[in-house]
């Protein structure tokens, strides 16, 4: 019997954890006396080796269940989870009460807090699925506040842009209609796992699917978004509302950042920002699609199975 924990990858929200863990710390116990049976029968040379590994299993097991003593909901990397709620919408309060700069690093320290709750994660050994949809919402929550903020100071000085508050305001409801399809895993099962909805590499063996990925959508989430795609697409999600709120508030005391980069050059980053804002925009729509694609596939292979 195969009893060590199959490998956790990591996709960066550091909540995501293997589900045959779990199942398999009880076999890893229940085989320690028969494991001890055979280093007796092996020698002296394999008895250091299976010790160790055996202790190893053990120390891993007892953290385990260490762990999952403590309720989920209150695992110490999603309080970081909903310490970043609070001050995204603590931020947004501020935004309305014109005190943009007050408002800007309360959801600066919101998006950091993403590291830390990660970090948290691994190193508490505090992993879960809740967790890993809590840090999601998270994101969007705090994205969804800042483009709501940079709306409102939009039109306050420009009401005829109305178009451009329109664009800013699909994108928010494309944000939560990507994180229901990309969460919902309908359609994305390969022997009876769930796949990971950053794994588009793998969905070309689904039953659902048909064929690979573009070779664009490969490009951004090869290696954990480590390619050029991949950071100018995350880059763009976060710095594109960002930047749109410290350029349309007149309020917002940009000597600071004046004394770093000259005006033309927060224009240029904030004009990069929104290109990845709109490859990310392209990658979202193709995970929709994706997933409506996989859905009509299922119910298709279900009217085929009844006939």
């Amino acid at each position: 019997m195969n009893t060590s924990p199959r490998r956790r990858r990591d996709y960066g929200e550091g909540h995501v954890v293997s589900s045959s863990f779990y199942d398999t710390t009880d076999d890893v116990v229940a085989s320690h006396d028969t494991d001890q049976s055979i280093v007796d029968r092996t020698g002296t040379q394999n008895e250091a080796s299976s010790s160790y590994t055996t202790t190893q299993q053990l120390q891993q097991v007892h953290q385990t269940k260490q762990s999952s003593s403590w309720p989920v909901a209150l695992y110490i990397p999603n309080l970081f989870g909903y310490l970043r709620i609070l001050l995204s919408f603590y931020g947004f309060n501020l935004a309305l009460k014109q005190q943009p700069n007050k408002a800007l690093n309360l959801w600066i320290t919101a998006a950091l807090l993403d590291l830390v709750d990660g970090l948290a994660a691994r190193k508490l050994n505090q992993c879960s699925q809740f967790g890993m949809v809590l840090d999601v919402v998270a994101d969007n929550i705090l994205r969804s506040i800042v483009w709501f903020a940079s709306i409102i100071e939009l039109l306050k000085h420009n009401p005829t842009k109305t178009h451009q508050a329109c664009v800013w305001t699909a994108i928010i409801f494309l944000e939560w209609v990507t994180m229901f399809c990309s969460q919902s895993n309908r359609g994305n099962k390969k022997d009876n796992q769930h796949i990971h909805w950053k794994d588009v590499h793998k969905r070309s063996d689904n039953l659902d699917s048909h064929g690979p990925p573009p070779l664009w959508v490969q490009a951004v989430f090869k290696n954990n978004f480590r390619t050029i795609p991949g950071v100018l697409v995350v880059y763009g999600l976060f710095v594109a509302p960002f930047g749109s709120y410290v350029w349309y508030s007149d309020n917002f005391d940009i000597s600071r950042l004046n004394a770093l980069l000259s005006i033309g050059v927060i224009r240029t980053l904030i004009q990069i920002a929104y290109v990845g804002r709109c490859l990310s925009a392209l990658v979202e729509a193709w995970l929709c699609y994706d997933f409506i694609r996989g859905v009509i596939a299922k119910d298709k292979h279900k009217d085929a199975k009844e006939d």
